[in-house]
């Protein structure tokens, strides 16, 4: 009979656990947590500071090919693994091209009164700035074949060649 009270009061002190070790136990959750929700915090804040970025840089080479008198280079960029294109269109004007470009126009158009030109699609994905106002583009040449003027963002980067030549007052996007 005693071996049996030993053997009972043996497999109960497993199972118990005082008030420091049950509260030690609950803390180290808890900064487990609220350590991933931190990084997940940074991680979504880096791929804004990234379209940011990637406006701001493409403003900064427009206007750098538009001060001279010709240019004609390909500026690449980072942007977001989730963004799929970045589209240049003038919502005033009918949308002409392929099926994505349309599908892509009838999403961009809430934007109409904007003034914007240029968009990222999926519109969700760009961290709350999916349309800007890029300034010193030729915007009727850029669309002149396809409204909206979609290029395809490749595992997270963009190359976007932009050209002027002699006595041109706009930069080209293509």
């Amino acid at each position: 009979m005693k071996r049996r009270l030993i053997k009972n009061k043996c497999a109960q002190g497993t199972f118990d656990m005082s008030f420091g070790m049950m509260f030690s136990r609950l803390l180290i959750i808890f900064f487990i947590v609220i350590a991933f929700i931190a990084i997940k915090s940074f991680l979504s804040t880096k791929d804004c500071a990234q379209v940011g970025i990637f406006s701001d840089n493409l403003q900064k080479d427009i206007d750098k090919a538009w001060n001279s008198q010709k240019s004609n280079f390909e500026f690449k960029a980072t942007l977001p693994s989730g963004l799929e294109y970045v589209c240049f269109a003038d919502l005033l004007k009918p949308d002409k091209g392929s099926e994505i470009d349309k599908k892509i126009y009838t999403e961009m158009s809430i934007y109409e009164q904007s003034k914007a030109n240029m968009f990222l699609y999926p519109r969700e994905k760009a961290c709350n700035m999916p349309y800007y106002t890029i300034k010193h583009i030729n915007l009727n040449q850029t669309i002149e074949s396809r409204n909206p003027y979609c290029i395809a963002v490749k595992d997270g980067s963009v190359n976007i060649k932009i050209s002027k030549d002699f006595n041109e007052a706009l930069v080209k996007i293509s």
